[in-house]
């Protein structure tokens, strides 16, 4: 019994000293930039080589999850994960979509490779296509040090500039809060 008590002891103080440490930032390792291969082909980024920017222009509503960038985890998000806890934002009025599909636009999107171990999403966009049809976007923290957001679109790794989750943010407050949490209270 006495070699019980004095493991479940230690598991609690190590648990206790891990949640610390999280939310001290030291959770995760922060991935370098030396691991990132950031492509911009003909200078026209991702959405002018893959052919996404087309089709985001026929984007009739959208559906963003935002998880506050000052909460950390002691195990990585995964999108699922973003979807449950991220207080989500919609709107099918066409000129915030408009906005939205500018603000995505503006982030000079390009084609990234990076280990999965380096991308936590934190921002989840979902345009739904007039054609029924639904892009998403994934994007994670602007790390300091770092001069992009790293992101998936419909699964393609990616890179974008660090002000499009300033930007999302400003968005989002523009439009209906769906379901609230208490993991984006901070914005």
């Amino acid at each position: 019994m006495k070699k019980i008590f004095s493991n479940k002891l230690a598991c609690s103080l190590i648990f206790v000293l891990a949640s610390s440490a999280c939310q001290l930032g030291f959770c995760q390792a922060a991935p370098s930039e030396s691991g990132i291969d950031v492509s911009n082909r003909h200078g026209k980024g991702l959405l002018g080589v893959e052919g996404i920017k087309s089709e985001i222009r026929l984007a009739k509503s959208a559906s963003v999850y935002i998880v506050s960038p000052g909460i950390f985890f002691l195990t990585k998000l995964d999108e699922a994960r973003v979807k449950e806890i991220g207080c989500r934002y919609a709107t099918e009025d066409l000129d915030a979509v408009e906005n939205l599909v500018g603000i995505i636009e503006s982030a000079n999107l390009r084609t990234a490779s990076f280990s999965a171990d380096d991308f936590e999403p934190r921002e989840a966009i979902y345009l739904t296509l007039r054609d029924g049809k639904t892009v998403s976007l994934l994007f994670g923290l602007a790390e300091p040090g770092r001069q992009a957001v790293l992101g998936r679109v419909d699964g393609i790794s990616v890179a974008a500039d660090k002000h499009l989750a300033d930007d999302l943010y400003r968005w989002a407050k523009g439009v209906d809060l769906v379901k609230k949490t208490s993991y984006c209270s901070a914005m």
